[in-house]
């Protein structure tokens, strides 16, 4: 069976303080570290388990990355491609008072974020890099991590026709959504 676990990276003080984290290149916290290791805990109990994990190169994923590696020993593989939507000068303000822009930016998905780059070039950019997992993945009939943001949780739940009922961040810090390959169809399982 081919599973692929989307993993969104543990905390960080951006996160912590409500503000957009796009590019902004933060650690983990030390709550974040400790939510990652709950996720390799659970992670370690599943059959089969998983045997690689892709992550971006941004400090807060790989990081949150290297600490599952290690307790599953296992590699991490970087793509650039999985980073989060680059939402330029929007970094580090307050989520609540950009929403409003942050989702006229998601509806004219054509227009790009001042400084940063266009909803639409985030989504093809993920989109591709998904692609080359999921066709890795279903040949190898593996089972593997996805490292990702909050954008890259919402763009996985679009792909799937579920909505992220306006939540910037459809998934908490430490929290994962579930791929399952089944009769050569992907399905999310959670």
């Amino acid at each position: 069976m081919s599973e692929i676990y989307f993993v969104r990276h543990g905390d960080t003080k951006l996160n912590i303080q409500g503000r957009i984290r796009g590019n902004a290149n933060v650690p983990l916290t030390p709550e974040g570290v400790k939510e990652i290791r709950k996720v390799a805990q659970e992670l370690a109990k599943e059959d089969p388990k998983p045997s690689l994990i892709f992550s971006d190169d941004m400090k807060r994923t790989h990081e949150s990355a290297e600490i599952l590696a290690t307790n599953l020993r296992i590699k991490v593989h970087v793509m650039s491609g999985l980073r989060a939507w680059n939402l330029g000068d929007l970094t580090g303000q307050k989520e609540s008072a950009v929403r409003s822009q942050i989702h006229d930016l998601v509806k004219n998905y054509d227009k790009p974020a001042p400084g940063g780059e266009a909803y639409k070039t985030f989504l093809i950019r993920f989109y591709r890099a998904l692609k080359q997992i999921l066709d890795s993945v279903e040949k190898n009939k593996a089972t593997v991590i996805v490292m990702g943001h909050g954008t890259t949780s919402r763009a996985v739940l679009a792909l799937f026709g579920k909505s992220a009922n306006g939540n910037l961040d459809p998934v908490d810090s430490g929290e994962m959504l579930e791929l399952e390959l089944k009769d050569h169809l992907w399905r999310l399982e959670s």
